[in-house]
This record gives structure tokens, sequence and C-alpha cells, in this order.
């Protein structure tokens, strides 16, 4: 998961921790205001990527790495 704000991404819910499982039903949760300032972010873009893929760090991009769309079995992209 990917959040925008002030113009950059960021990963989420950590820089530490770019990913996050998904439950067998589907779901999952990434806190996605976990740093200053996430609570203006603008947009969210959210990648499913299989187990072994190994997301480049983000922080603090203008553009998301083109790994991710390349690894990318599905995505999503949303403004709030």
């Amino acid at each position: 998961v990917l959040h925008r704000v002030g113009g950059v991404w960021y990963s989420k819910p950590s820089f530490a921790t770019p990913v996050v499982a998904i439950a067998s039903d589907g779901r999952f949760v990434a806190d996605i205001t976990t740093g200053p300032g996430d609570e203006r972010g603008t947009r969210i873009a959210v990648f499913l990527v299989p187990d072994d893929f190994v997301p480049p760090p983000v922080d603090g991009l203008e553009e998301i790495p083109a790994q991710y769309a390349g690894a990318a079995l599905a995505t999503a992209e949303v403004a709030r």
C-alpha cells in the first residue's frame, strides 16, 4: 500500500513494513496514518503482489517505482 501525501508517495503501514498479509477471506488492513501529516494524504494505491516480491522502498518519491506495476497481479488507486 502506498499513500500520497504532499505530492509524494510513502510505503504504508511503514517504511520498515511495506507489505501487509491478506487473510484467507481476502481482507487486509493497512494503517495509512502512521506518520506526521498522513491525515492530509490525497491518494492511496494498492498493489496485490506475489509473496516473494520485495517492494523497493518508497519514502517521499514523486512517482511510484515501476517495479510495483510490473509485479502486481492487481492494482487499485483511489482519491481521498
